[in-house]
């Protein structure tokens, strides 16, 4: 066997060898490896050390990025790995994994990180802190949630009284404190996260659209051969025939299609559009692809619904257009492919491209 500089989980048990050589034995390698442009192995090292025991071409359908440096290949066989499944870290090995994706993503916000890694906020915060004071990564401006929204940091300041506020801030810049608000003659402060209530976590709002990227579904559309988009207006339709808001797709039928479904993000609207989706990938001949965002994973229809398909993990992260072309939306999304020939909780090839998208 080869070195392997990106093998930085811990090497699975016998059994689970085991398992995972049966099932490449009989059916193929279902789920391709991540290499990079000199071969060598960023995710999927089980599977090709089992290909290789039974004489199977393990790059068959390889996913082969292009261009990143070695701590962006560390930071996305991190990504694919703790996304896929679970896996039990030491406390000393999953700190160590995030600082080395914290490293390679430094804009992305703590809690979306400790999300990944299934710890708090405070945790990645402080493992943050220390890699700054270390000059081992930098210390951004601004941070991107998990809705996609990017925010200022700016620094932080428990203020005790309205004579120490009062003594203090002449002596600094207003934007480096943004920790706090005052709020009245009273000297009442607040902290600042909780007054960001007017931001919105859609995508796809009444006075608000954004489209697909073009790359993006084309990917899709190749495999799929889409007959009907389901959430659409006639600026962001992706097929020839579409249910608009007019025709209320919630109502429509769906049988008998290959369905494209790009839905509203917004908490209030997505669940009924996942109900549906499902509901109708149950009908004979009739198939549901539906991009949604990740921060909704701790919501009970994903749960119930999600891993009812087969997940294909998307790479970069999607910044979307506004139909009007006044701005854009960066999110993470993944696909979600639902009828009755696809396996529930399995996962398909992963979706890039080899340079992000501006």
């Amino acid at each position: 066997m080869s070195t392997d500089p990106y093998r930085i989980f811990p090497k699975a048990t016998k059994i689970q060898r085991d398992e995972l050589r049966a099932s490449i034995e009989s059916v193929g390698i279902s789920h391709p490896v991540c290499v990079d442009e000199h071969k060598n192995l960023i995710d999927g090292h089980e599977r090709r050390d089992a290909a290789e025991i039974l004489g199977h071409d393990w790059l068959a359908g390889a996913d082969v990025r292009i261009g990143l440096t070695d701590i962006q290949k560390k930071s996305l066989a991190i990504e694919m790995n703790l996304w896929r499944r679970p896996i039990h870290l030491t406390r000393t090995k999953r700190n160590e994994l995030i600082e080395i994706y914290l490293r390679a993503n430094p804009e992305l916000a703590d809690e979306r990180i400790g999300s990944l890694f299934g710890v708090s906020q405070p945790t990645i915060n402080r493992r943050r802190r220390s890699l700054i004071q270390m000059n081992k990564m930098p210390k951004v401006e601004a941070t991107i949630g998990k809705d996609g929204v990017k925010r200022k940091v700016g620094a932080r300041w428990i203020c005790k009284s309205g004579e120490e506020f009062d003594s203090v801030i002449p002596n600094i810049r207003v934007n480096d404190v943004h920790g706090l608000l005052r709020l009245n003659d009273n000297e009442t402060f607040r902290p600042f996260g909780k007054l960001q209530s007017h931001h919105t976590d859609s995508i796809h709002l009444p006075q608000t659209e954004y489209s697909t990227p073009e790359w993006l579904f084309e990917k899709i559309d190749d495999e799929f051969n889409f007959t009907l988009d389901v959430c659409a207006s006639p600026q962001s339709a992706k097929c020839p025939r579409y249910f608009t808001s007019d025709d209320d797709g919630l109502s429509q039928s769906w049988a008998g299609e290959t369905c494209w479904c790009n839905p509203p993000y917004h908490r209030h609207l997505i669940s009924a559009w996942i109900t549906k989706a499902y509901e109708e990938s149950r009908q004979p001949d009739t198939t549901v692809c539906l991009l949604i965002p990740t921060f909704f994973r701790e919501y009970a229809w994903w749960k119930k619904y999600v891993v009812a398909g087969e997940v294909r993990f998307i790479h970069p992260f999607i910044r979307f257009q506004r139909c009007d072309g006044e701005g854009t939306a960066l999110k993470d999304v993944i696909l979600i492919v639902l009828g009755k020939k696809y396996k529930p909780m399995t996962s398909g090839p992963v979706i890039g491209m080899n340079q992000t998208s501006a």
